[in-house]
């Protein structure tokens, strides 16, 4: 055969026993083409049609920070003494978001600092 891919039944069976291998190895589907010598789209189109399911490789999402309660309390105490969220979220080392998630988690309440200015 000169160039390209062996299309006989007895190579396409290698192939299918091959990739149903790797994705039982757990790989995810760019590792499986990379490991196969093909490109990705390749890959992802064989498996498709094939029901090969590989491992998701893909994005997770926003990761949420948990505070303890320990970590909380000493949190609302530097807030209690007088600092604004933003430098209580600056001085403990996370973002004001997750500082203000774990005081409403933790029932720690959570004022007002200013007072809007009135409109003329």
């Amino acid at each position: 055969m000169a160039g390209g891919v062996d299309r006989s039944p007895e190579a396409e069976a290698a192939r299918l026993q091959r990739r149903r291998a790797l994705a039982a190895q757990g790989l995810t589907c760019k590792q499986a083409a990379a490991r196969e010598g093909v490109k990705y789209i390749s890959m992802h189109n064989y498996a498709r049609v094939r029901g090969i399911r590989f491992v998701s490789g893909g994005k997770r999402g926003p990761r949420r920070i948990e505070i303890g309660a320990a970590e909380v309390a000493q949190i609302a105490a530097i807030y209690a003494a007088g600092a604004s969220l933003n430098e209580t979220a600056e001085r403990a080392g996370y973002s004001v978001p997750t500082i203000r998630r774990a005081f409403r988690a933790h029932g720690v309440p959570i004022c007002a600092r200013f007072t809007p200015r009135a409109r003329t």
